[in-house]
């Protein structure tokens, strides 16, 4: 049986945890990097950015650094 501990005693170094504590603590450090990796893939998946457009890209950079 787990402990109880009343909402106004703060928690210590002693205590207990819960397993719902637990697998929070592993959501928010495993899942919350696994979600932002995920939008990233799909938000590089439909970037308009292919060969001509990298070139024409590279070709504008050079341009504005040849005239500086």
């Amino acid at each position: 049986m787990l402990p109880t501990i009343k909402a106004d005693t703060p928690l210590t170094v002693t205590d207990s945890l819960s397993t719902g504590l637990f697998w929070v603590g592993i959501l928010l450090y495993f899942g919350i990097p696994m979600l932002g990796w995920i939008a990233t893939l799909i938000s590089m998946k439909f970037y308009p950015l292919d060969d001509k457009k990298m070139v024409e890209i590279q070709s504008e950079i050079a341009r504005i650094k040849a005239e500086a």
